[in-house]
């Protein structure tokens, strides 16, 4: 497994801590498996705590899927180096 399929895996592991479910997979949609806006600043503070550098609350709410919002978790932690 390469670096960005496991923190890939990593996401979708903090997103079913934070909603309270397992099963979920790359395609699912944060809101639409029981994120709010609470849910979703939890998850900002974790990934941040997990891989040192944060992602938008905003860019969060954006996001179609998990896969997008790994997407963005590579963005900032590229634009950090």
């Amino acid at each position: 497994m390469n670096a960005a399929t496991a923190s890939l895996n990593e996401v979708v592991a903090l997103v079913e801590e934070v909603i309270g479910t397992s099963g979920l997979t790359p395609e699912s949609n944060f809101f639409e498996i029981g994120g709010d806006s609470l849910t979703v600043a939890h998850l900002s503070l974790l990934i941040e705590e997990r891989f040192g550098t944060g992602v938008d609350v905003f860019t969060l709410y954006a996001a179609e899927d998990l896969r997008e919002i790994h997407q963005a978790l590579l963005e900032s932690v590229e634009d950090a180096a």
